[in-house]
C-alpha cells in the first residue's frame, strides 16, 4: 500500500534541485503540499490496525519530540503575547514598538509574523521529512533504490555543471566568457548550495559502494562491476566539488572524511590491515585531488584574506543584533529585515543571510531557539554514534559511518556559508539523519 507513496517520495528527491533547490516561492509550496501528503498517508497507515508498518523506535520518537520542540518555539514567537511580558523578555522588541507608535495590548516576540509563520512551516515540512523517510525507507533493497537516485540526480547535477561552465568559458552555443562562471553550480544559483548538495550525492555513492549486496557468483568484467561505476562517479562529483571552488565544502569534506577514517578504524580490529584497504580503494581518488592541487586549485586557499573582510564584517554586524535580541530573537525568517538597521550607511552592500547558519540562527531564534536544536541535534548524532559503537560488527555499521560523516560534512559547512536556508539541503539532510538512525530489518 505504500509503494505509491515510496516512488512519490523519490520523485520529489529527483526533483528537489532543479528549481535552483527550491529555492523559489512556487518550488517551495510545491514542495510542502508533496510533503504534507506523503506525512499524513504515513500516518495514517501507522493507525490502521491491519497495516503492519514498522513501529517507530523511542530513540525516533525523542528525535522527532525534541526536533518538535524547536516548533513550538517558533509557533510561541508569532502568537501574540502580553505586551507586559513581551517588554519583559525581550526589551529591545517592545522599545522598538514604542518608538514606531506601535503599541498595543499584545503584540509577538517576531518582528514579521507572516514571515515567521512561512518559517514554522516550511521547518515542520522539514522535520516531518525524517518521519516520512524512517517509514517508507523501510528495507535495505528500498534504502539502495533511494541512494541510487541520489546519486543519479548528483550525477546529472555535476556532469550539467561541468559542461555549462566549460561552454561559457569557451564561447559555445553563442555565449560569451565570464568571469563568474569560472566556477561550477549546476542548476543551483550559488556554487556553495551545489557543493553542499555534491556532498549528499557523493556521501549516497559511497555508501552505496560499502552497502552489503549480493553479487553473482560468476566472474564479472570490471566494466560490469557495479563498485568500479561508483568510483567513476565518486571521481566526477569530487571534480564537480574542486570546481565549484566553495572553499568551505571542501574543508568539510577532508575534516569529515579524516573523522570518518579514524572512526572506522576505531571499530574495526586490524587496524593497519583496514587502513591499507583503505588507502588502496581510494588511491584513485587520491591521486586525482593531488593532480588538482598541483594544477592551481590550491592557490584558490591563498585568497582567503582578500575575502575574509567582507565576511567578518557581515558576522560582526550579526552579532551586534543578536546581543540586542539575545534571549528571544527577532523570529524565523526575519534576519535579512533587521540587518539593514545594523548595516553600517556606507556600506551598499544586499545582505539577506549572515552565511553561517548557527549566527543566523542565533539572531532569529535567541538562546532559547539555539538550545532547543542544539539538543535535538546532539542527541541525534549521540545515538548514531552509539550504534555505531554497539553494532560495529553488522554489515551496514559502514553505511552508517558514512551517513555520519556527509552530515558532519553539512553541518561544518554551515559554520560559513548559509546551506539550510537552502530547502533540498535541509530535506537531505533530515533524510540521512533518519536513515542513520534508523534499523533496517535484514541487519
Amino acid at each position: 500500500m505504500d509503494v505509491g507513496m515510496y516512488f512519490l517520495l523519490l520523485a520529489l528527491i529527483s526533483f528537489l534541485p532543479l528549481p535552483f533547490g527550491g529555492n523559489r516561492p512556487w518550488a517551495v509550496n510545491l514542495i510542502e503540499v508533496i510533503i504534507f501528503l506523503l506525512a499524513a498517508y504515513t500516518i495514517t497507515l501507522a493507525l490502521l490496525p491491519k497495516y503492519l508498518v514498522t513501529p517507530i523506535t523511542s530513540t525516533a520518537s525523542i528525535i522527532l519530540g525534541l526536533f518538535s520542540l524547536t516548533i513550538f518555539y517558533q509557533l510561541f514567537q508569532i502568537v501574540p503575547l502580553p505586551s507586559e511580558f513581551v517588554a519583559l523578555i525581550s526589551p529591545n522588541k517592545y522599545s522598538h514598538m514604542l518608538d514606531s507608535a506601535i503599541i498595543s495590548e499584545y503584540m509577538s516576540i517576531s518582528f514579521g509574523q507572516m514571515e515567521g509563520l512561512f518559517a514554522l512551516i516550511k521547518n515542520i515540512a522539514f522535520i516531518a521529512v525524517f518521519y516520512i523517510c524512517y517509514q517508507l525507507i523501510n528495507t535495505l533493497n528500498r534504502l539502495r533504490v533511494f541512494l541510487a537516485v541520489v546519486v543519479a540526480v548528483g550525477l546529472f547535477q555535476a556532469l550539467y555543471g561541468i559542461i555549462d561552465m566549460y561552454a561559457i568559458q569557451h564561447g559555445f552555443l553563442g555565449r560569451e566568457f565570464n568571469h563568474s562562471a569560472l566556477s561550477v553550480s549546476g542548476s543551483f544559483i550559488n556554487r556553495n548550495h551545489f557543493s553542499a548538495f555534491i556532498i549528499f550525492s557523493l556521501g549516497a555513492c559511497l555508501a552505496l559502494y560499502f552497502l552489503p549486496h549480493k553479487t553473482p557468483k560468476i566472474t564479472m568484467s570490471p566494466l560490469l562491476n557495479y563498485k568500479n561505476h561508483l568510483k567513476v562517479y565518486s571521481v566526477i562529483f569530487l571534480t564537480a566539488l574542486l570546481y565549484s571552488q566553495s572553499r568551505g565544502a571542501e574543508l568539510a569534506v577532508v575534516v569529515s572524511g579524516v573523522i570518518g577514517i579514524g572512526l572506522y578504524l576505531y571499530t574495526r580490529n586490524q587496524k593497519w590491515k583496514k587502513l591499507f584497504y583503505l588507502l588502496v580503494t581510494f588511491l584513485p581518488f587520491i591521486f586525482f585531488i593531488c593532480f588538482m592541487g598541483f594544477e592551481g586549485w590550491l592557490d584558490r586557499f591563498g585568497l582567503i584574506d582578500s575575502h575574509a573582510n567582507q565576511r567578518f564584517l557581515i558576522w560582526e554586524t550579526s552579532l551586534a543584533l543578536y546581543y540586542d535580541y539575545w534571549l528571544t530573537g527577532v523570529g524565523s525568517g526575519n534576519f535579512q529585515y533587521l540587518y539593514p538597521m545594523y548595516q553600517s550607511i556606507d556600506s551598499e552592500q544586499f545582505v539577506d543571510h549572515a552565511h553561517n547558519d548557527y549566527l543566523e540562527l542565533l539572531v532569529e531564534q535567541g538562546v532559547i531557539g539555539f538550545v532547543l536544536l542544539s539538543i535535538a541535534l546532539a542527541y541525534s548524532f549521540r545515538e548514531i554514534f552509539k550504534r555505531v559503537i554497539s553494532r560495529r560488527h553488522k554489515p551496514t555499521s559502514r553505511l552508517r559511518i558514512i551517513l555520519l560523516i556527509t552530515l558532519i560534512a553539512i553541518l561544518l559547512h554551515s559554520f560559513v556559508e548559509f546551506v539550510f536556508q537552502i530547502p533540498v539541503i535541509s530535506i537531505y539532510f533530515f533524510a540521512f539523519l533518519s536513515l542513520a538512525v534508523r534499523e533496517f530489518e535484514e541487519c
